[in-house]
């Protein structure tokens, strides 16, 4: 007999695998087994792996405290017909059994995006991107800041957009930790930073067509699909680094997470308005001249068109 013994997570991630050879093979607690297991609640001499004249293989519990359990925990009578791939638990671990022409799956390419990742984890490429990240969101506060520069108010400002970020990879490099048994902190860190890069160039962008249009509409528009849609990006990356989702479902996941926090910000947003408000809402503020694409009006050009709100009405 010739069998893969593999160690599986309770994520169902393959732990450790061993191939065994011989007529039977034994699993347990005890030094003398073929399959040396360290869980607690996995007796001395707890199971054998036995295969018959017709090279069926069968599990045979050896009276253990805790017997044997399929992959749902379900108690399972001993012995059991074991087909490749079945997966087993015993006490608190999960075993698989595979013959060794078991097929196998086609390599998975790696994408651009998991490459440029791989590339900026780097530990000299990683300080340097923290850095110039850094340098990036100083500018944008600067940018944002039209009243004397005071550095007890700058640096705060600065230092809470990386803080963050690193607050968010953390999170989901603990996610990271429980299902994949990977925290890929550095990668959720460059993840979650160019995340905010790309808000601040939205929000810039958002200001620049309103500023140009004087459109309160479009600005809400924009800000709501800009932000959602970012926000879908930064959610499938969070999820492809923590978890063992596949595509279609950290799509469907990261959507519905992303959408739904937009249309409750959105729901906030329209119920906690005021019916009336004795300010004037501007649709933009100033930007400097670079940030303008159409042709200034002259001062002439201005109060000829506004002539109009002067003119006394015609009975």
């Amino acid at each position: 007999m010739e069998v893969i013994v593999e160690l599986v997570s309770r994520s169902h991630k393959p732990i450790e695998r061993q191939r065994i050879s011989g007529e039977r093979c034994t699993i347990g607690r005890a030094f003398d087994n073929d399959i040396i297991l360290t869980e607690a609640h996995v007796s001395p001499h707890h199971a054998v792996l036995e295969e018959d004249e017709l090279g069926q293989w069968w599990l045979i519990d050896c009276d253990s405290k805790n017997g044997l359990k399929n992959r749902r925990h379900r108690s399972l009578s001993s012995p059991v017909k074991v087909s490749s791939g079945d997966e087993f638990v015993l006490g608190k671990l999960r075993l698989k059994f595979y013959s060794p022409n078991h097929p196998v799956a086609d390599a998975l390419g790696l994408e651009f995006s998991e490459n440029t990742i791989y590339t900026l984890s780097q530990p000299l490429r990683f300080a340097l991107f923290l850095f110039f990240s850094i340098l990036l969101f100083a500018g944008y506060e600067y940018i944002q800041t039209f009243n004397e520069l005071d550095l007890r108010e700058f640096l705060p400002r600065v230092l809470a957009t990386p803080l963050a970020g690193l607050l968010w990879a953390a999170i989901w490099a603990v996610a990271g930790r429980l299902f994949r048994h990977e925290p890929r902190f550095i990668a959720q860190c460059i993840v979650s930073f160019c995340y905010l890069l790309l808000m601040q160039l939205a929000e810039i962008l958002i200001q620049t067509v309103v500023f140009n249009t004087g459109s309160l509409w479009l600005s809400n528009v924009l800000l709501y699909f800009l932000y959602g849609g970012l926000l879908v990006v930064l959610l499938s990356f969070n999820l492809r680094l923590a978890t063992h989702q596949v595509r279609l479902g950290r799509m469907i996941t990261a959507n519905v997470l992303a959408w739904g926090l937009i249309a409750t910000l959105w729901l906030f947003t329209v119920f906690s308005q005021p019916e009336f408000s004795n300010q004037p809402e501007y649709s933009g503020m100033l930007q400097p001249p670079v940030m303008r694409w159409r042709r200034s009006v002259s001062v002439d050009e201005f109060q000829q068109a506004a002539d109009f709100i002067f003119e006394p009405a015609v009975d």
